[in-house]
């Protein structure tokens, strides 16, 4: 018995030792027009491959996902009306329309990251998903 515990554990421990750090956050806004909104996420241990997914249901959301020591810059130039700089954008994508996609990025190890919403003319809900391998 002890040895079937073993081989079921075993992968996990294996997991741990190389730094498998799956991550799954869901969070869901409800954002006024013109609005930014922030999700920070604590810093993976290894490079860290996320794929955002935004869902807006009424009307359009950009995304842009930055290193947590960039996120004041971005949401500066989001407050006024200008997009982040492109050499702090890790991945963006976005929409004026209201429908759902998705972009990846590649974080890098011991670096917090945030996502950052940014709403037009018109509010919405919107739901966010990040996951991470």
């Amino acid at each position: 018995m002890r040895s079937r515990a073993v081989f079921y554990l075993l992968p996990l421990l294996v997991c741990l030792a190389v730094g498998c750090q799956r991550i799954r956050i869901e969070k869901s806004y409800k954002m006024e027009a013109q609005a930014v909104q922030l999700l920070g996420v604590d810093p993976p241990a290894y490079q860290q491959q996320v794929k955002v997914t935004v869902e807006p249901v009424s009307a359009g959301v950009k995304a842009y996902l930055v290193k947590e020591v960039d996120e004041k810059i971005a949401q500066d130039a989001l407050g006024s009306e200008k997009e982040p700089r492109a050499d702090i954008v890790l991945g963006s994508c976005g929409s004026d329309e209201a429908r759902p996609y998705s972009f990846e990025a590649t974080i890098p190890a011991k670096t917090g990251y945030t996502v950052l919403l940014k709403t037009a003319t018109k509010g919405t809900d919107v739901k966010v998903t990040i996951v991470g391998k």
